[in-house]
């Protein structure tokens, strides 16, 4: 009787390694084109829809920085409506108070404007005696009283502007106090799962309020320090420039540079140079103290944000939206970063913050090419008969 031919079992090796799988090299590069495809839509579609998205989260963080008033007023039995119409007014009374004095104060430039004119062409004049007619030529057409008449044409049109804008943000204002709260537990109740997630955007506002509340309280700081400056050296349009620094601070990094170089401007046509470079640098000094001492201590670690990439979106922000997208720039980013953490994009939470960047769990490709295992034919194994020697 021949005997049984059977291939032995192979059992699976304990511990041994399994290749990861490989994203294919045209998968990689289809992959980056969709992405970089799907940024410039998004980038094109924010700048399409810049005019309805601006006043709508500018709104949003006006109500996010009144909630707490708010709140605090429904405690006391204040009906929702009666304490939101309230904020509100609150709201837009400092708005129209802040609008009002820059007008009046902006009077003082009006009125002193020609003689500045008058000094920066006899400063162009001189350029061009010494360096020559090229070098001053630019001077010379942005001072010209067509362009001059032109920007303050554009100018009201934008304060026109401005009167649209404020409607639409007062409508969000109002409508997102009424109902924020009531608009967060229909979502916890519609979505069980989606409490955490809740809780961690009350964070985000959390940390956005106090932004916005620190920022508030240290350009109150070097505006009146702006104003306490202007006013020893004997300066005029201190309330101005007061104003200017006030407004211009809440933008992150340039701000408040652009506005110590206004004041420098008008140190340089009033007093000179050595009243402008003691002035530059008694400001500059309360900038430094200001950004560098007094806000990362009372903001701490709550925002976490780097510098850099503040300072790139703001500049991004600003390209896209105007002055609404630079000041807009910070809490932007603070809700792109805590959104960003947990998902497929973790890597850009960890660009836009300030800690060292900590090891990302792997990734799940889009598209994979798997090694086939082959194991070595093993030679068949004879199993005698009974009664049949095994050799």
């Amino acid at each position: 009787m021949r005997p049984v031919t059977r291939t032995p079992h192979q059992p699976h090796r304990v511990g041994a390694a399994v290749p990861p799988p490989e994203v294919s090299r045209p998968a990689r590069v289809h992959r980056a084109i969709v992405t970089v495809a799907a940024a410039l839509v998004a980038i094109v579609g924010l700048k399409h829809l810049g005019g309805f998205l601006a006043p709508v989260l500018f709104g949003a963080m006006v109500a996010a920085a009144s909630a707490p008033v708010v709140s605090w007023l429904n405690r006391r039995r204040v009906p929702i409506m009666v304490s939101a119409a309230a904020v509100l007014l609150v709201d837009f009374l400092a708005l129209g108070s802040l609008g009002w004095l820059f007008l009046s104060a902006a009077g003082d430039l009006q009125e002193r404007l020609p003689t500045y004119i008058s000094r920066v062409l006899g400063v162009s004049n001189a350029l061009t005696h010494h360096l020559g007619s090229a070098a001053a030529l630019p001077l010379h057409d942005a001072l010209e009283a067509d362009r001059i008449n032109a920007w303050v044409t554009s100018l009201a049109e934008r304060l026109i502007g401005i009167t649209s804008f404020g409607a639409v943000v007062a409508f969000v204002v109002f409508f997102t106090l009424c109902e924020g709260d009531e608009i967060g537990v229909k979502l916890r109740t519609l979505q069980p799962g989606i409490a955490t997630r809740m809780d961690k955007l009350e964070r985000v506002m959390a940390d956005v309020r106090s932004y916005l509340l620190v920022k508030g309280f240290t350009s109150f700081l070097a505006a009146a320090a702006t104003w306490l400056v202007m006013d020893l050296f004997d300066l005029p349009l201190a309330s101005l420039m007061a104003l200017s620094m006030f407004l211009l601070h809440f933008i992150p990094n340039i701000g408040a540079a652009a506005a110590v170089l206004g004041v420098v401007g008008v140190a340089l046509a009033e007093r000179g140079t050595g009243t402008a470079m003691a002035v530059g640098c008694a400001l500059s000094a309360v900038a430094l103290v200001i950004g560098s001492v007094l806000e990362p201590h009372f903001l701490g670690r709550a925002l976490r944000l780097s510098p850099l990439m503040v300072l790139l979106g703001m500049l991004f922000w600003g390209w896209l939206w105007g002055p609404v997208g630079a000041l807009l720039s910070v809490p932007l980013m603070v809700v792109a970063k805590a959104g960003l953490e947990n998902s497929q994009l973790a890597w850009v939470a960890q660009l836009l913050g300030n800690r060292p960047a900590e090891p990302l769990p792997p990734r799940r490709p889009l598209m994979v090419v798997r090694r086939r295992v082959t194991t070595p034919p093993s030679s068949p194994q004879v199993v005698p008969m009974p009664g049949q020697n095994a050799s």
